[in-house]
């Protein structure tokens, strides 16, 4: 009987999904099914979509994203004037969607109850994050006032887990 329970096909969970597997294949294939629901990386944007949606929607319909352009862009590079880092309230600055070696990043910056933090997430797998490493500088007067080094987040989990965070003080 376990045998054959082992060989019913079942239909993947995730609603735009076509693929239909075995038991034991299925439970595999929905943690990197392409149509999974994953968070918008927009630092404000609430939506979930399919993966395989996620690119479309950040480029061409979320508000709290932009594409950098070039393929194979080393460096997102972010310009902020004083008068942005004035004031006490949080904000966050566009999410920029960045394409290099076949991959997409994610570069999130904002600023939440006085602290500043960047972080960039991968449309991969916690093992393809490993492949890569984030830096930043932070300038202030043309000066480096802050460097950093940092692992990157992987589109699943939704929340930060280590990034640089610095004091607004830090940029007056």
């Amino acid at each position: 009987a376990r045998e054959v329970l082992k060989n019913i096909l079942l239909p993947c969970t995730h609603p735009t999904c076509k693929a239909i597997l075995k038991q034991d294949e299925l439970q595999v294939h929905q943690l990197s099914c392409e149509e999974r629901l994953v968070a918008c990386p927009g630092v404000d944007c609430k939506q979930k979509r399919p993966l395989s949606q996620l690119v479309d929607h950040a480029v061409s319909e979320c508000v709290d994203c932009t594409e950098d352009g070039a393929e194979n862009m080393k460096m997102a590079t972010l310009k902020v004037d004083r008068e942005e880092l004035e004031g006490d309230g949080d904000f966050s600055f566009l999410t920029s969607v960045l394409r290099f070696k076949g991959k997409i990043f994610f570069v999130r910056f904002y600023r939440q109850a006085n602290f500043y933090t960047i972080e960039v997430v991968l449309l991969g797998t916690k093992d393809e994050c490993a492949l890569f490493s984030a830096s930043a500088i932070f300038f202030k007067n043309g000066v480096p006032v802050f460097e950093s080094k940092f692992p990157l987040r992987p589109i699943d989990e939704e929340k930060p887990v280590l990034c640089p965070s610095f004091k607004k003080e830090g940029m007056e």
